[in-house]
This record gives C-alpha cells, sequence and structure tokens, in this order.
C-alpha cells in the first residue's frame, strides 16, 4: 500500500507541476512542450526546496504511459491512404533529413576527435526527431489540420520506419564492431517481417472491423474514419428531407418530444419510391444536403452522429460535426439502386402526411459510402 500512495503521490506532484506550467506557458504563448520539460526539472530530485517525486521509475512509468496514449492519439489522425498519397513527398524529405544529420553528425563527431563508431552514432541519434514532441507541439499550436502537418505527420512515420532499421544496423555493427553480413540481413529479414504483418493488419483487418459499423455509431468509431474512406453501415437508418426536418426543428423550439431519440443515429437525405412488388422498398436516391443545412446542427446538438447525402455543407454544419464528434457521409453513384437492395425493413416513424418525406426508419446491411466530412473537419469537397 506504500508503494501505491507513492505511486499516486507522485502522479500529483507531475499533475500540479504541469498544470501550473501549462498555465503560465499558454500565458507566455510558448510552446508548452517547453513547459512540461521545465516542470519536471522542476519536480525532480534536483531541486530540494520544493515538493519532489520520491522515486525516478514512477515517473518513467507514467512516461511511458503517457507516450502511448500519445501514440494512439496520433494512431486517430493517422490514415494509410493519406500516408500513401504523400509517401514519396514524405520518403524524399526524410532521405534529405536523414542523410544531412547523419553526415553532420559524422563530421562533428570527426572534428572533436572521436571514432568512427562514436562519429556515427552521433550522426545518427541526431537524425531522430522526436515524434511525440513535434505531435504534442502541433496539437498545441493548432497545425495539426494543416495541410503541410499531414506531410510532417507522413515524414515522422517513414523517419521512425528509418530510425527502427538505422538501430538495428547500429547496434549489429557496435556488437560484433565490423559489418556481418548474415546477422545484418537476418536482422533487417525481421524488420521487414514484422513491417509487413503491421502494414497488413493495418490496411486489411482493422479496417474491416471498423468499417462494418453496427447500430450505433460510438464517438470511437467515429474518430477513426478519415475523409474520403468508403465505409459500409449496417443498422438503423432515418430518412427525412427538408419538410421533415422543419417540423422536427419546430417541435424543438417549441419543446415538444422529438419523434425518436436522435443520440447516435444517422440520417439519409432522402424520400423514398413506392416500393414494387416483391421489394422492401423502391428507390432511395439522395437528395441536395445543403437543403438541411439550416436544421442540421439544432439536431447534431441532440445527439444525430451521422448523415447520408450528397453535395457540400455549409461552415456551420462542418463546425458543428467537428465540436460534436459526427461525420457525413456522400453516397456513392446508383445510391437509389442500391439502397433498396441493402434495406431489410421499412418502418413509418412520423409525418405520414408528407408521403415519400416523411420520416422512416429503415434497417440496412452493407450500405457503402464515402466519408466526405469526417469528425475533424477534413473535407474531401475541398482537397
Amino acid at each position: 500500500m506504500g508503494h501505491l500512495h507513492d505511486f499516486i503521490g507522485d502522479l500529483a506532484i507531475i499533475l500540479i507541476t504541469a498544470g501550473i506550467a501549462t498555465i503560465l506557458f499558454k500565458w507566455l504563448k510558448q510552446p508548452i512542450v517547453l513547459g512540461y520539460i521545465l516542470a519536471g526539472f522542476i519536480a525532480g530530485p534536483h531541486i530540494t526546496w520544493l515538493p519532489t517525486v520520491t522515486e525516478m521509475g514512477n515517473v518513467e512509468t507514467w512516461a511511458e504511459i503517457g507516450v502511448i496514449f500519445l501514440l494512439f492519439a496520433l494512431g486517430l489522425e493517422f490514415s494509410f491512404k493519406r500516408l500513401i498519397a504523400i509517401g514519396g513527398t514524405a520518403t524524399v524529405a526524410t532521405i534529405i533529413n536523414l542523410g544531412s544529420m547523419v553526415i553532420i553528425g559524422y563530421l562533428l563527431g570527426k572534428f572533436l576527435g572521436w571514432s568512427n563508431m562514436d562519429s556515427i552514432f552521433l550522426g545518427g541519434m541526431l537524425s531522430m526527431s522526436s515524434t511525440t514532441i513535434i505531435i504534442k507541439a502541433f496539437n498545441d499550436m493548432g497545425f495539426q489540420k494543416q495541410r503541410f502537418a499531414g506531410i510532417v505527420f507522413g515524414m515522422l512515420i517513414v523517419e521512425d520506419l528509418a530510425a527502427i532499421l538505422m538501430m538495428v544496423l547500429l547496434s549489429t555493427i557496435a556488437v560484433s564492431t565490423e559489418i556481418e553480413g548474415a546477422t545484418l540481413l537476418s536482422n533487417v529479414f525481421r524488420l521487414g517481417f514484422f513491417v509487413l504483418i503491421w502494414f497488413i493488419v493495418g490496411i486489411y483487418l482493422i479496417p474491416t472491423l471498423f468499417k462494418k459499423l453496427k447500430k450505433y455509431l460510438s464517438d470511437e468509431t467515429l474518430r477513426s474514419l478519415t475523409a474520403g474512406e468508403m465505409v459500409r453501415l449496417s443498422g438503423p437508418v432515418y430518412t427525412a428531407r427538408d419538410a421533415a426536418h422543419k417540423r422536427l426543428v419546430e417541435l424543438i423550439e417549441k419543446g415538444q418530444p422529438l419523434p425518436f431519440d436522435f443520440k447516435g443515429q444517422v440520417v439519409y437525405y432522402a424520400g423514398p419510391c413506392p416500393n414494387k412488388p416483391g421489394f422492401v422498398i423502391g428507390s432511395v436516391g439522395p437528395t441536395t444536403s445543403g437543403r438541411m443545412d439550416a436544421y442540421t446542427p439544432a439536431l447534431i446538438e441532440r445527439g444525430l452522429k451521422a448523415m447520408i447525402g450528397k453535395g457540400l455543407r455549409d461552415e456551420a454544419v462542418v463546425k458543428s460535426i467537428v465540436e460534436h464528434g459526427g461525420v457525413y457521409f456522400a453516397a456513392i453513384g446508383g445510391a437509389a439502386a442500391l439502397m433498396s437492395q441493402c434495406v431489410k425493413a421499412v418502418e413509418m416513424v412520423a409525418f405520414e402526411d408528407l408521403g415519400t418525406e416523411a420520416v422512416r426508419k429503415l434497417t440496412v446491411e452493407e450500405l457503402p459510402v464515402v466519408v466526405a466530412i469526417d469528425s475533424r473537419g477534413a473535407n474531401v469537397y475541398q482537397n
């Protein structure tokens, strides 16, 4: 119990010191990362006239947990498609950056009179940027959504892979004091095999699990989606066009109950045609989403998580999507006929007098749609 007390106590000191540093550096308009470094210095064992951590091992444990969460946040922002799109630029920039820093470090080591091995290690250390520090700095300065940030993140990913390879090579050389081809080739092969497995799992297996969205869209699922991705929806989808939206917002303004709970639901901007014999529903083509823009923020505030339609959305809708962690899907070509094949059940919900524009609950399976605006505000119509 005493160890647990020290463990929690060290966390309290870390959080209090980091909180004060955060407020101070925000007031000074400086990167908060610098404040965290200063906070670590103040809370460390070298400052004896202030409360300090009792066990450095506790700090290392909390630091590892923090890195896990920070890199997990990077994973939520990361997209293989985006990396492939900027892969050429990121790779060339990384090669130039790594090569330059390795050469500079090697020359600096030789200038200081170091051995060849020590000079090579110095070049390797100087060439490795801190992914965690750069990500945190970008987030603090609000740069993560800028176009150049995608290239920087791509460079960091490529650089991390190159750094792993470099560490394998340098450790092999340092242990054997010479380059052994068989050992070096074995290490490179194991690294390549691991990266290949990671790539296959990340590209095919995990996205397949996430893309089959069931019933309610969780915040975690939505954050994993990236503009431009195609996903398949399964579960309840409600149809509503502008006439139904107007009535829904009027109910909200009058303080009256809505016909269904919008929390975690999907609305499809469409009015289905009468069904033909043998079909659950007729053609259900999307209408222009802009017709619903005036009403959409009010529904998002009440829990609406996703919308399906076609065309651009105005700035107020995009802002509301980002604030509440929603997503806007674009129906793909031929959606009217495709929807009739994906719908397994139809239920009248509200405003039956509106005919085809009445609110209906559709149960769909494997409905393909494209992420047009993701939860971070990335917009396929603007790229």
